[in-house]
């Protein structure tokens, strides 16, 4: 069984930004597999928003502007013990509201690979006009069977790259390390659109 992987609505978890908005030149480029490693910046950093003044509790699975998988430590040795494939993990630091070190024990996790996973005939979506074959939203998410005989551990959608589908042992391991900010919604229970 495969989960929609999303992060805790909890206003008192923070929330990030990048400091500097130019801190990531080609930002996309982390929507698009593209490998980021060679050259990444040493010092991106990101804040916890001002609009979120509530938001103290650094969590495992941090949301954020960029809607990136921003993660721990924690939550990337969890994903090294599936050997997951396909992924790069680009450091990343954080500071509080205060403008202090919060953590420098950071990661955005960006997949190199995107996977076409959309059955297009079951699912209810509405497409990106701004991408040949994207999606901008679903009323009703429903994987290809070819997908879900494949066994991938954790992957992002290349219809709707901000979306990220996790597989159940997956989400057993997360809930056993007990990490937070993270939570799992059943494929077919996941809806983005209000109609």
């Amino acid at each position: 069984m495969y989960y929609v992987l999303k992060e805790t609505d909890d206003e008192t978890n923070a929330y990030l930004k990048l400091e500097t908005p130019d801190a990531i030149p080609k930002q996309y480029e982390l929507l698009e597999g593209v490998s980021r490693l060679d050259g990444w910046p040493e010092d991106v950093i990101f804040e916890f928003s001002k609009h979120r003044p509530e938001g103290m509790n650094l969590t495992d699975y941090v949301e954020n502007s960029g809607q990136w998988l921003i993660i721990s430590d924690r939550f990337r040795a969890v994903l090294e013990e599936f050997d997951v494939k396909d992924i790069e993990y680009l450091p990343v630091k954080i500071k509080n509201h205060k403008g202090r070190m919060a953590s420098e024990h950071y990661w955005i996790a960006n997949f190199l690979v995107l996977t076409e996973a959309v059955d297009r005939e079951r699912s209810i979506f509405d497409d990106d006009p701004g991408s040949e074959d994207g999606i901008f939203g679903f009323d009703k998410l429903v994987l290809r069977e070819d997908i879900l005989k494949s066994g991938q551990v954790i992957f992002s959608l290349k219809e709707e790259p901000m979306t990220f589908i996790a597989r159940q042992d997956l989400l057993r391991r997360i809930e056993e390390e007990g990490l937070t900010g993270v939570e799992f919604v059943e494929v077919d229970k996941f809806r983005t659109l209000d109609f």
